[in-house]
């Protein structure tokens, strides 16, 4: 189970930096390589949280870094939508 909505994830994440980076493969083998880093660091966190509040908050810990992803998805779908769209502020911060 737990593969399926990692590798069903995955191939939209990629698209999206494409369409950020149209380069891409420098930007794709940091994504991967920020996959593997966070499944390492799961289980170091895991660890950590069980060892100071116990099994029973690791939902609640689970819960706030999913939505910080998906704070994080959002805001790199809103910069890709307005590069599409030619905006100006993003050009300029792209110049810097």
């Amino acid at each position: 189970m737990w593969s399926v909505f990692t590798w069903s994830f995955n191939p939209p994440v990629q698209a999206l930096l494409l369409e950020l980076a149209p380069a891409g493969g420098l930007v794709l083998s940091l994504n991967a390589s920020a996959i593997y880093l966070g499944a390492g660091l799961a289980g170091l966190l895991g660890g950590i949280v069980i060892d100071a509040a116990g099994v029973l908050v690791l939902p609640e810990v689970a819960a706030v870094l999913v939505l910080a992803a998906i704070g994080l998805v959002l805001t790199l779908r809103a910069q890709a939508a307005r590069a599409r769209a030619g905006s100006p502020a993003l050009e300029a911060a792209a110049a810097d």
